[in-house]
């Protein structure tokens, strides 16, 4: 079902969304899950919800790939899976937060090197090993 409704709400365009729609309401119309459907129909498929969630609707908006209200969300999030509870002593904060740090600075470096560009294989003959 969670496979189903993520293609609705990351389909690209709103043809593409509503086809989504349509297979998960068929996928799912059966008493068992009426209800479930009517729900999500109701509450998020209505066109405000559905304008603040959809991908659909959202692309259209120049966002750099931003997902949360703001960055200090996602930040403060991205800390508080790391730290878990929150009667931790100070230490083990401060701890919990370099570790963080550590970690996203590490991720950061590794996919600046995954960006890089690299020589295609094409030229990897001793012919162009001279060609950048």
């Amino acid at each position: 079902m969670l496979g189903l409704w993520m293609s609705v709400v990351y389909a690209g365009t709103l043809p593409d969304m509503e086809e989504a729609w349509r297979k998960f309401q068929a996928e799912y119309n059966t008493e068992m899950c009426a209800e479930v459907v009517m729900y999500i129909k109701s509450e998020w498929m209505e066109s405000d919800t559905a304008r603040r969630l959809l991908h659909a609707y959202t692309s259209s908006y120049l966002h750099h790939g931003n997902q949360a209200t703001s960055r200090g969300e996602a930040a403060h999030w991205c800390l508080k899976r790391d730290l878990q509870v929150s009667t931790n002593d100070l230490l083990t904060v401060i701890r919990s937060f370099e570790r963080t740090v550590t970690n996203q600075h590490a991720n950061l470096q590794q996919q600046l090197a995954d960006a890089r560009i690299t020589k295609p294989i094409r030229y990897l003959s001793f012919l162009f090993a001279n060609v950048d």
